[in-house]
């Protein structure tokens, strides 16, 4: 199943901000995101951080 409003919705919408924006982030950009613990009682049992990668390359989509 797809979580539509995770990934579509927030995900690729920051990853293609993140690109377009790189300039204006500089060389050592961090992004912190949201608070899952309080969407659902199953985000709640998720990790507290995970490290996304995006690499602030040219979106091939």
């Amino acid at each position: 199943a797809i979580r539509w409003c995770t990934k579509f919705f927030k995900s690729l919408t920051s990853d293609a901000w993140c690109r377009q924006h790189r300039a204006l982030l500089g060389d050592r950009a961090i992004l912190f995101t949201g608070e899952r613990h309080a969407e659902s009682d199953d985000r709640a049992t998720l990790s507290h951080w995970e490290w996304r990668d995006i690499g602030l390359q040219p979106c091939k989509a």
